[in-house]
């Protein structure tokens, strides 16, 4: 288990263009390579777990498949702090079998 912290800035088009230019002008920083996530979200009949804050997914990255869970958090600072489990799967289907790990 994790402890995910995250912070979701809005911006416009032209902020966005020069907050980009920015960071590539910071000490260190470089462009990384471009990445292609295909994240596939579940949830119950009745959405038991959007109603209960919480999400589940499967994500492929390359030739990877893991499945997160991660749940209702706190907004703390001007960041959103929730736990989240990640398992690593051999393919592309939910294992419901690993939740029992979790509390």
């Amino acid at each position: 288990m994790a402890t995910e912290l995250e912070v979701k800035l809005t911006l416009s088009e032209s902020a966005q263009s020069r907050a980009f230019e920015w960071l590539k002008g910071q000490p260190g920083a470089s462009e990384g390579p471009v990445k292609i996530l295909v994240n596939r979200y579940y949830d119950t009949p009745n959405a038991g777990l959007n109603q209960a804050r919480a999400a589940l997914r499967v994500r492929q990255a390359g030739d990877r498949y893991i499945q997160t869970l991660k749940t209702q958090g706190e907004f703390v600072n001007g960041a959103h702090r929730r736990q989240e489990w990640e398992w690593d799967l051999p393919g592309p289907d939910l294992d419901l079998g690993l939740l029992e790990q979790t509390p």
